[in-house]
């Protein structure tokens, strides 16, 4: 005879509890919570694609036999200082700040350096297919600020730079949920 007043109990508590919470700190969803906005990144990240995210135009795109002072003037200012080198379409290799820079510290530079002569042929890069997340890990392992996205055939798709990333760590809590 008492399992219905007991259900009756439980309910009222748990209805009562839901509305004021156990202690007035707690927080209403795990989205407010401090101690849950990693799981949230992560999240977020794990849904996106790089394809989605990468920009598809990169002014930095030059070709093998393009000369050091047009790949500088290429460099688009306020991005990372990458240039992506292509021949027929397809990527070949990367010119980054490091490159540029080694070239710089030299007494005389050369004026005749082209692309093929700066560029490393060792490089990371992402697939479009991979989320935000994996390339992040990406960035980490490799200390790139900008990476091309390249498709299965070699082809160049886009660019995705930290700075992109970091547009989606930055969630707006209203739409989260």
């Amino acid at each position: 005879g008492l399992i219905v007043p007991r259900m009756l109990v439980v309910v009222t508590a748990y209805g009562v509890g839901r509305r004021y919470g156990l202690v007035a700190e707690q927080l209403p969803s795990p989205a407010d919570s401090p101690t849950h906005a990693g799981d949230l990144l992560v999240s977020l990240l794990e849904r996106e694609h790089v394809g989605d995210s990468a920009r598809s135009v990169w002014p930095a795109v030059v070709e093998r036999a393009t000369p050091l002072a047009r790949i500088v003037a290429a460099l688009p200012s306020g991005q990372p200082p990458t240039a992506i080198v292509v021949e027929a379409g397809r990527v070949r290799g990367v010119i980054s700040f490091a490159e540029l820079r080694q070239l710089v510290d030299e007494v005389e530079p050369l004026p005749i350096a082209i692309a093929a002569d700066l560029m490393t042929t060792r490089f990371a890069s992402l697939a479009p297919d991979e989320t935000l997340y994996d390339a992040l890990g990406v960035f980490q392992r490799s200390g790139a600020e900008a990476l091309p996205v390249i498709g299965d055939d070699g082809e160049l798709l886009g660019v995705l730079t930290r700075g992109d990333v970091a547009l989606y760590s930055k969630p707006d809590p209203q739409h989260v949920f």
